[in-house]
């Protein structure tokens, strides 16, 4: 998977396979200190009606602990269509350390530069 580094963070779009039959390509920020897959701002979740599965609590940088509603997508990883869970929360689409499991994760660190997403033995 191929994104870019922008304003100082790793982007990579991810592609939604949405329960109409389409296709949705949206553009995450990679974050190492999330430790869940994926996490939409809560309008984004409601708008792709992604299916709910249960409300859970959330660890904040600021020590605070929310409810967090946690939704099921269908999405492309490394060429594969994987059932990830999301979380209804914050104000930017992030990718979490649950996806970069057994994958190699590297950047080039200035605006435009590549980012790479590739599974475990593949360069």
């Amino acid at each position: 998977m191929k994104g870019r580094v922008e304003n100082s963070g790793a982007v990579i779009p991810v592609t939604f396979h949405l329960e109409t039959g389409q296709l949705l390509q949206i553009e995450f920020v990679v974050d190492t200190g999330f430790t869940g897959a994926l996490a939409l701002p809560l309008g984004a979740v409601r708008h792709l009606r992604l299916p709910f599965e249960q409300e859970v609590k959330a660890d904040l940088p600021d020590s605070s602990v929310i409810s967090v509603p946690v939704h099921f997508a269908d999405i492309e990883w490394n060429e594969t269509r994987k059932r990830v869970r999301v979380l209804g929360m914050g104000q930017t689409p992030r990718i979490g350390i649950a996806l970069l499991a057994n994958c190699r994760f590297g950047a080039e660190f200035w605006e435009g530069g590549a980012v790479i997403i590739s599974p475990k033995g593949k360069a």
